[in-house]
């Protein structure tokens, strides 16, 4: 029997209320927390558009709980797992999630017929993992959280408080003393913006990421994000770049179930637009790791709409990572969580992150590095 999520914790849609559509590039260093007044008439949406020096995005014709152990951000930091003997060549490093994507809908149909970009072009050229999952609470704030802190994060769902372990974003910045541009957050919900930064008291807004809003009027919502996104890499040059795509969730709470499988297709080819803008920039070319997953999965059967459930398809989730130090073809099934990203980041990009529980995924990487 899949738990429903309790209404004051799990709203059903990330989006409403319907914000102001924001047809530019934005840019701030404190995220909003409270959605602004529906407008009473919305901007011309083409006025969004990609450097011209981009090609623009597509749009695709639809087709006919355990709960985790809190951990207070103020025990000792923990020790780091056991890294691989070796220094990455990795430069930069590319998070993707896909909100409320089931395993079954990915990497475990057999047809992988909605990710053909991920399973046919860009598996081969890296790693996937069989065996991922999310163990804290299957809700959209609490796994993004685990995958930005490396920690299981008691959270509400609703935005209004922050993780209390530091973010990626923050370590990266403390380790480097770069801009808030060189680690960036690119994303349409506004149950998200509490992940830019933490309320560690030794971290925080000082060394959070730039947060980059969108929010396109009508579905598909994710080229907003994706618009943002790739706008960020030509200009920016960030060498931390997390996006959050949303409309597989949105549609599943819909109960949309053509719109679900279709936005899951339509991320694919977003992703793969997105790894080949890296290829084609020398800036990231060759020594960019790009890392897929999702923050939590769905219920099963007829409980699919909805999600927050202990079960198997509530917490089963992709992993795929492609760049300079892992090996091509690799599947692994050594079992791994949403925890384990942040520290294996780190790792790649050589910065410390004192306070993660989970680990390095030593297993993801080749020996075999020039540096």
């Amino acid at each position: 029997m899949i738990s429903s999520p309790t209404p004051s914790s799990t709203p059903t849609s990330s989006r409403l209320p319907s914000p102001t559509f924001l047809p530019t590039l934005t840019a701030t260093s404190t995220p909003i927390l409270t959605p602004p007044q529906t407008p009473t008439s919305r901007p011309d949406p083409t006025q969004t558009s990609l450097p011209p020096s981009l090609p623009p995005l597509p749009t695709l014709t639809p087709d006919p709980t355990h709960l985790p152990t809190f951990q207070p951000s103020n025990l000792p930091a923990l020790q780091p797992s056991n890294p691989p003997p070796f220094k990455p060549s990795t430069k930069a490093v590319v998070l993707i999630i896909i909100d409320g994507a089931r395993w079954t809908e990915t990497f475990g149909d057999p047809t992988r017929d909605l990710i053909p970009h991920l399973a046919n072009d860009l598996a081969p050229l890296g790693a996937i993992n069989t065996a991922f999952y999310n163990d804290g609470q299957t809700l959209t704030v609490p796994g993004h959280a685990a995958i930005v802190t490396g920690t299981w994060q008691d959270l509400p769902n609703n935005g209004q408080a922050r993780p209390t372990a530091p973010t990626i974003f923050e370590y990266y910045r403390a380790a480097t003393a770069s801009s808030a541009d060189d680690a960036v957050f690119a994303h349409g919900s506004f149950i998200e913006p509490v992940l830019t930064y933490s309320a560690h008291p030794a971290y925080g807004a000082q060394f959070g990421a730039a947060e980059f809003f969108s929010d396109y009027p009508t579905p598909p919502y994710d080229d907003g994000m994706a618009a943002n996104a790739r706008r960020a890499l030509a200009e920016l040059k960030p060498h931390l770049l997390m996006i959050s795509l949303l409309d597989p969730d949105e549609a599943g709470h819909i109960r949309d179930w053509a719109g679900y499988r279709q936005a899951i297709k339509h991320d694919d080819e977003i992703i793969w637009q997105v790894w080949q803008q890296l290829q084609a920039d020398p800036f990231y070319a060759g020594q960019t790791t790009l890392m897929v997953t999702n923050d939590h999965g769905r219920g099963c059967g007829e409980g699919w709409p909805e999600h927050g459930g202990d079960d198997e398809c509530n917490r089963h989730v992709m992993f795929l990572a492609v760049g300079p130090d892992i090996p091509p073809g690799l599947v692994i099934s050594q079992r791994r969580t949403l925890r384990d990203i942040a520290p294996t980041i780190g790792y790649l990009l050589d910065f410390e992150t004192p306070f993660v529980e989970g680990e390095v995924m030593a297993e993801l990487l080749t020996q075999e590095s020039p540096r």
